[in-house]
């Protein structure tokens, strides 16, 4: 699965505004939410990504890099699948998260 927004999903720290304010023609501008410029910005998604599943990739099923989430399991066992992949959907909408349908892949090996 792949996260759409990727650091536009993160939410700056309330009163930390201005550590990535920038100015443009209408004047300063403080972002409320993550951009790409920020040095930190992969690693502060990264950190995100790895609290919402941290119960998941202990118990061995999922893996994540950035905004990529990839399910594990045998594929002779497809309703514990559906259960994973449903469990991992609710969890992305919790944290206002979303998936792109047009770039994840069902597939098995």
């Amino acid at each position: 699965m792949d996260i759409q927004w990727d650091y536009n999903n993160v939410q700056i720290k309330e009163g930390d505004e201005w550590k990535a304010a920038f100015s443009c023609h209408l004047g300063l501008f403080e972002p409320l939410m993550m951009y790409f410029g920020p040095t930190n910005s992969p690693a502060t998604f990264q950190a995100m990504m790895d609290n919402i599943f941290r119960e998941e990739m202990l118990q061995g099923w999922l893996m994540d890099y950035m905004d990529d989430l990839m399910i594990g399991g045998r594929c002779d066992n497809m309703p514990k699948l559906i259960e994973r992949g449903r469990c991992v959907l609710q969890k992305l909408y919790k944290n206002y998260l979303f998936v792109k349908p047009d770039k994840s892949v069902l597939s098995h090996k």
